[in-house]
């Protein structure tokens, strides 16, 4: 009996050596399920005799029920003379019941009256505890198959679902993602019925949908409507064993349960089925996942696209930038120079403080068409960056510029994947800035901004000093190129450290210093703002 796997073979076992080995060839096992009836589980082969069909016993109409309820053997020398007695037309006269805890019942019976005596009363009590014992361990150990084929068919599940994530990386659309996922939720999931509705401008729009699905069922909704809306609205999943029950419901058809999870900010995923209590936590956790990969393939096609769509406008400025530093660098610079010769000649025979001040302006003519070719040429787009230390690159800037008596703080230690020459450019602009609009004396920091892993990479950098700083109202133009607070500025300074950084793919900001100075950020794109490395 104690190696019989399942509770129908412990109740063959149980009434078969009730006959054999105790004598009692009217026997029969009744199991409790989970509709609170007691169903006929086996009977020796007399028993089938005797009766036409074994009866299944409903709560309070039976002997055999309220000893289960009560959970005590009882004992009838008579059954026809009890109220409770299932049919009173029965041919058993005499029978035992015997409990068997929340399994069911053990019973006997004979065709006399007061056919029983103790002994028979203890030998079946006896048997029925090993059989209590057996249908226990069998139950248990029928979980234990269950949940092992659960877990087995689940770890299944997950491995397809991590396999539908490749695959999502190889998309290059929206629509095709939508449409793997609703293939993904019903080749994988083995969800009949499923839908992905994107929201877009305050609606939720339905882009991928089970064949199965009449486009009636699946009407465009506000944001603020059903339990698709209040899914997305609060970015929580939902899971209705009853939609009948859920006030936010409103089926477009005949469906009573349903699970629907939000993807990220882009809309939601829902699942639903025409039987009650259809989805379990399994069936959520396992949706939630797939939802998971979706919305990361969705970002990355979002990032992709505003990448392509960057590259292109750099590509558009460069052509514009290298068109009009052609201009300015033949049209401009030749007659440019045989003016400076005719001014220069002029100098040497005249002593005229007017040819002075054109030869300065000639000077700064000359300095802006070479801000205007820096310019041009910073604004290609960095297509092979490589490892560059930020310590070497900074003192490298800080050595190709005038600084005067300015000291040089702070240094960051750390790499980041960059054109080593153009970020060093980078560097002596903003100090040659930090120098013209602070005074020789300023005091310069470099920082790096949020430390990367143990590689020792860097999401981006800082460089602060102690000067008057930017107005607040100015930290938005500053990287204009006509910005300049001074009279011979060319407004060119910023502007190419704003170029240089776009083509990297950074940005460049300007706030304020600990020490109520200018402090430049040059950091990732992607990247979340965060604390600098050095604190």
């Amino acid at each position: 009996m104690m190696h019989a796997e399942t509770k129908e073979r412990v109740c063959e076992i149980a009434v078969e050596t009730a006959r054999s080995e105790l004598g009692f060839p009217l026997t029969g096992c009744w199991l409790a399920d989970e509709d609170e009836m007691l169903r006929p589980a086996a009977q020796t082969e007399m028993s089938h005799e005797t009766f036409d069909g074994q009866p299944t016993f409903e709560p309070g109409d039976s002997l055999a029920w309220r000893t289960f309820q009560r959970g005590e053997t009882a004992v009838y020398e008579d059954v026809r003379t009890e109220a409770d007695v299932h049919d009173p037309d029965t041919p058993v006269r005499s029978e035992i019941i015997v409990p068997l805890g929340d399994q069911g019942v053990l019973t006997t019976g004979t065709t006399e009256i007061r056919d029983f005596d103790n002994v028979d009363v203890e030998f079946l009590e006896l048997l029925g505890t090993n059989t209590e014992t057996a249908l226990d361990r069998a139950e248990r150990e029928a979980e234990y198959r269950r949940l092992g084929a659960e877990l087995h068919e689940n770890k299944r599940k997950i491995e397809e679902l991590h396999k539908t994530a490749t695959q999502m990386e190889a998309c290059e659309t929206e629509q095709a993602i939508y449409d793997l996922t609703v293939d993904a939720a019903e080749r994988i999931l083995e969800f009949d019925i499923c839908v992905v509705d994107a929201e877009e401008d305050g609606l939720l729009k339905t882009k991928s949908m089970s064949t199965g699905i009449v486009p009636d069922e699946t009407p465009t909704m506000s944001v603020d409507d059903g339990v698709v809306g209040r899914t997305y609205r609060t970015g929580e999943s939902n899971l209705a064993d009853d939609l009948r029950d859920v006030d936010a419901a409103d089926p477009q058809g005949d469906y009573r349960s349903g699970i629907s999870v939000p993807v990220g900010d882009w809309g939601v995923f829902q699942a639903v089925a025409e039987e009650v209590g259809f989805f379990d936590e399994t069936d959520l956790e396992l949706a939630e996942l797939l939802v998971t990969h979706v919305a990361e393939a969705l970002n990355r096609v979002e990032r992709e696209r505003l990448l392509r769509e960057r590259e292109e406008r750099l590509r558009r400025q460069k052509d514009q930038l290298e068109d009009f530093a052609g201009i300015v660098s033949h049209d401009l610079r030749n007659p440019l120079n045989v003016a400076h010769g005719y001014v220069d000649l002029l100098a040497e025979t005249y002593d005229d403080g007017r040819l002075t001040k054109t030869l300065d302006a000639l000077d700064r003519m000359e300095a802006i068409i070479d801000d205007v070719l820096t310019l041009a040429r910073e604004g290609e787009l960095v297509d092979d960056p490589e490892p560059v230390a930020l310590a070497t690159v900074v003192r490298g800037a800080w050595a190709n510029v005038d600084t005067a008596d300015a000291p040089l703080a702070s240094v960051p230690d750390g790499r980041i994947e960059a054109d080593g020459g153009r970020l060093q450019q980078l560097f002596e602009n903003l100090f040659r800035n930090a120098v013209e609009h602070a005074g020789r004396d300023v005091t310069v920091h470099v920082g790096a901004l949020r430390a990367g892993p143990a590689d020792g990479f860097v999401d981006g950098v800082y460089v602060e000093d102690d000067g008057p700083g930017v107005p607040e109202s100015e930290r938005t133009v500053v990287f204009d190129s006509d910005y300049s607070t001074r009279d011979d500025g060319t407004g060119f300074g910023l502007a190419i450290i704003d170029q240089i950084a776009d083509a990297h793919g950074w940005t460049a900001s300007v706030t304020v210093g600990v020490d109520g100075g200018a402090r430049f950020e040059i950091r990732e794109t992607t990247g979340d703002p965060g604390p600098s490395a050095d604190g």
